[in-house]
């Protein structure tokens, strides 16, 4: 009877061996087909708005709290950082299907007119940060003569 344990034993640790290796193909593939995105930095989509007075950028963040998302603009970047957290990422689960992002985010964006940053204000409703900036006016491409004495 020794020998049939061994092959028991033997059979067991052949079994588990091939459902690890069958969940670390499956993890190279779902890896390899962008699948896995899971506490991965990503860029979220934007779109930004011209109109006459003013700026607005709005950024799709569903499911980030407003404590996790920072805003900065040193000009003439705008610079938008945060975090969206995985509220399951503690509990014990296998996924069948994961295709929304986790993780650390940021985008930097050239804002391609002057802005006043004190009248800047944003907002998140609905999944989605919207920023304002108040354009100004810019004096610098003003044509000015100058007289010759």
């Amino acid at each position: 009877m020794d020998k049939r344990e061994d092959i028991e034993r033997i059979e067991d640790e052949l079994a588990d061996l091939e459902r690890e290796l069958y969940e670390a193909i499956k993890f190279l593939i779902l890896k390899r087909e962008g699948v896995l995105h899971a506490e991965r930095e990503f860029q979220p989509p934007v779109d930004m708005y011209i109109c006459k007075d003013w700026v607005k950028v709005e950024m799709e963040v569903a499911g980030v709290e407003k404590e996790d998302i920072e805003v900065t603009y040193i000009s003439p970047l705008l610079h938008i950082k945060g975090v969206k957290k995985n509220p399951l990422i503690n509990r014990e689960l296998k996924y069948h299907c994961m295709e929304c992002r986790f993780g650390s985010f940021q985008r930097m964006l050239e804002i391609p007119c002057p802005v006043n940053v004190d009248g800047a204000r944003a907002e998140l409703k609905d999944g989605v940060l919207s920023i304002w900036l108040p354009r100004i006016v810019d004096r610098r491409r003003k044509k000015h003569k100058i007289s010759i004495l």
